[in-house]
């Protein structure tokens, strides 16, 4: 995380934009919870003919008096006819919400990667000739390409949608507290469980993730090595190690990368097992509640329910965004190592003696 921290400054010079994108992305996500909050008097309407507010005037005062007076207390069809409309005006702007949030994180995301090309670029020009004799020009293109591209990758699958999920996971989180506060404590206190596993697995991952991109920047040092050289290696014939040499690291890189998905492909899966776990003991829980404590109401623990199925999209995303992490945080440490060495200075001078005008 800590590369992460560090690779802010690039986000500061394009603060304004980054605080609007990152607002509409709040709010884009956390209004997809809002539609569950009309589940409670409907079940209740539908079930018991209660005319009630999703949840007491105590709590949603303002949400609870326009429900009440354009949905439950007017006839069905009528009803109907305004709860239509309000799915339409809602929509229409999450619909512009969602349109503004796209195009600023795209522009947010395309001028910090511009920004810190330009930067390694205008580093590296400032490096002592000792610094090319230590790095190969394959590693130096590889962090052009390779790492700049994992940074954005992670900046796009990674920090985009654990801001946008985590937002969303928020939302549904308050509205499962409202539903059933006891539901709710009980699975805060079962989940850190199943996060402990994740965190496990994800710096593994790192590690594993940092180890692929150095064997590919091996690849590109022999490939730019052998095509730089090519008369000479035509002129002595040595065609045949060159290309033991590119199978080496080839087979190197695929071995590191097959071991980083292996471990990789086991977040998701795990996630969910781990996650419907979960889900069982609330269902038993729940029932114990309803039925012999007697102290929630069918209609809140279908609210609850539904609230807590609709967390399993954002974990299981948040589960997958620790492989684009753990890459970019890998990434993130070898472009520092570059912009963290010391410049070349020229302390010397070139003194001009006994020249005369003629």
């Amino acid at each position: 995380m800590k590369e992460y921290l560090r690779m802010l400054r690039f986000v500061r010079r394009n603060l304004v934009s980054f605080i609007i994108a990152f607002f509409l992305l709040t709010i884009s996500s956390m209004l997809n919870g809002f539609s569950l909050g009309v589940v409670s008097p409907v079940l209740k309407m539908l079930f018991y003919g209660e005319k009630a507010p999703p949840y007491s005037e105590k709590k949603l005062p303002i949400i609870g008096k326009l429900f009440n007076r354009f949905i439950l207390q007017v006839p069905p069809l009528e009803a109907v006819r305004n709860l239509a409309l309000l799915i339409i005006a809602f929509y229409f702007v999450k619909a512009i919400i969602t349109y503004f949030q796209k195009l600023s994180g795209v522009y947010v995301q395309e001028k910090v990667v511009k920004d810190l090309r330009e930067a390694l670029f205008k580093k590296i020009l400032s490096l002592p000739l000792s610094f090319f004799h230590r790095k190969s020009s394959g590693e130096v293109i590889s962090h052009f390409i390779n790492d700049i591209n994992l940074l954005k990758t992670s900046i796009t699958h990674g920090i985009y949608v654990l801001i946008s999920e985590t937002s969303a996971l928020i939302a549904y989180l308050i509205l499962a507290f409202l539903a059933s506060w006891h539901l709710t404590l009980f699975a805060l206190l079962v989940i850190p469980a199943t996060l402990l596993v994740i965190t496990a697995v994800g710096r593994k991952l790192r590690k594993r993730s940092r180890i692929s991109q150095e064997k590919m920047g091996n690849i590109a040092t022999v490939l730019y090595e052998t095509l730089t050289g090519i008369k000479v290696v035509k002129s002595f014939g040595t065609e045949k190690k060159e290309e033991e040499r590119f199978n080496k690291s080839s087979k190197d890189y695929f071995r590191s990368v097959l071991r980083f998905h292996y471990l990789g492909a086991l977040a998701s899966p795990l996630t969910e097992f781990l996650t419907m776990t979960v889900a069982a003991m609330l269902l038993v829980y729940g029932g114990v509640l309803i039925f012999k404590l007697h102290i929630l109401t069918p209609d809140r623990f279908f609210v609850f329910l539904a609230a807590a199925l609709m967390m399993i999209s954002p974990l299981k995303h948040l589960s997958q965004i620790n492989v684009y992490l753990q890459e970019g945080a890998a990434a993130s440490k070898r472009l520092l190592e570059i912009f963290d060495l010391p410049e070349y200075k020229w302390e010397g001078k070139i003194p001009f003696q006994g020249i005369k005008d003629r």
